[in-house]
């Protein structure tokens, strides 16, 4: 075999290889470049038959298996082709051949296949070999998931990777975990760490906030900094995640989640983040109607006049432009901005209804009297 490193050693060595382009450089030498069928549901099909080939000889070993994938389609997901044939065959070839796979293949397509062969197993004993090759990130990380969840109450393993995870990669943890919410060290992770701020959260804030129920944490007594800071990530996301399936409007509990984040953050010390945050969250505000977050207009009002404050606190003004570096500027203007449009639009909302009595204008809520007679 080649004396080239194999992929679970450079899997292993994320920990002490420099993060520099030399190892992106070294990890494209991995990557196999395969076509999938026009027919979708011949996906993993071409591949689970050469499985049946090989286990249909006994006297098969799986270093047979390192090249014998590289000219079919291998999908990442789980796949009922792949799946029937380590069903058809010996269980203890069948690991063994996804364990020998996991740890000598020097191609995604064959590491793959032995993933995909460890999924269908139950032997915690596997964990480390799956831990190990997951760390490589979106190509290996949904059957990982699945590998890890058929393993058994164990999840450290998966929080672990989550943790470490970006991308697509943590959207495929993270929506592993949201599945055994009811977990407490999964509960409780979720709540602190899941979101980190990366567009893709959007495809699951939203879950993420119904599953592991974060109104009954954010308005207990008490929350502790990580589960307020991480409400305010989730709460950005749920802004712009409408198109993955995240919004702010259709999470049920938005406005009673808003009020009490806003509540702990203005008794918070001030930090960019939390700056940043409040100005992100407060514009939002700005253009949606109170019913869209199941806020009445009093309530929706006092939401505004809270974030207004706290973007206007010369100690929060102070301490977001001493942590700010150069390349944070305009996310400094941009809060200087949303504070003055909260401003403005507070005082939009303190003068309608006064408007409403004297000449009986339509509200933002629909409602209208009609001209009020003089006499």
């Amino acid at each position: 075999m080649s004396a080239r490193r194999t992929l679970f050693a450079f899997a292993h060595g994320l920990d002490h290889d420099p993060p520099d382009e030399s190892r992106a450089i070294e990890y494209r030498g991995f990557r196999c470049s395969t076509r999938s069928p026009k027919d979708r549901r011949l996906a993993g099909a071409a591949a689970a038959a050469r499985l049946d080939t090989h286990f249909g000889r006994p006297d098969a070993s799986p270093g047979e298996l390192l090249d014998a994938f590289h000219d079919v389609d291998v999908p990442i997901h789980h796949n009922v082709h792949l799946a029937a044939a380590a069903l058809r065959a010996d269980p203890g070839r069948v690991r063994e051949a996804g364990r020998w796979l996991v740890r000598n293949s020097l191609h995604e397509c064959s590491a793959t296949i032995g993933l995909a062969l460890l999924a269908e197993g139950r032997d915690p004993e596997d964990l480390p070999e799956i831990e190990a090759i997951g760390r490589l990130g979106d190509h290996f990380a949904p059957l990982a998931a699945l590998a890890i969840r058929c393993r058994g109450r164990d999840v450290t393993p998966l929080i672990r990777l989550a943790e470490a995870a970006h991308g697509w990669a943590r959207v495929y943890y993270v929506e592993a975990l949201c599945e055994i919410a009811s977990v407490t060290s999964v509960r409780r992770w979720l709540l602190r760490y899941a979101c980190d701020g990366d567009y893709l959260n959007g495809y699951f804030a939203e879950r993420l906030a119904t599953v592991a129920h974060l109104h009954a944490a954010i308005t207990a007594p008490g929350p502790d900094e990580e589960l307020i800071d991480h409400t305010g990530r989730l709460l950005t996301v749920l802004t712009f995640g409408r198109g993955m399936g995240s919004d702010l409007g259709s999470y049920p509990e938005a406005g009673p989640v808003l009020t009490a984040y806003a509540g702990h953050l203005g008794r918070m010390a001030p930090t960019l983040q939390r700056y940043r945050l409040a100005a992100r969250l407060g514009e939002d505000l700005t253009k949606r109607a109170p019913e869209e977050i199941g806020r009445t207009p009093a309530q929706h009002a006092r939401l505004i006049r809270r974030f207004r404050a706290i973007l206007g606190r010369r100690t929060w003004q102070i301490a977001a432009r001493e942590q700010a570096g150069p390349e944070e500027a305009p996310h400094l203007r941009h809060a200087a901005r949303v504070s003055a449009l909260l401003r403005a639009h507070e005082a939009v909302l303190t003068r309608e209804p006064e408007n409403a009595r004297v000449s009986g204008a339509r509200r933002p809520d629909g409602h209208g009297t009609g001209p009020v007679s003089p006499g």
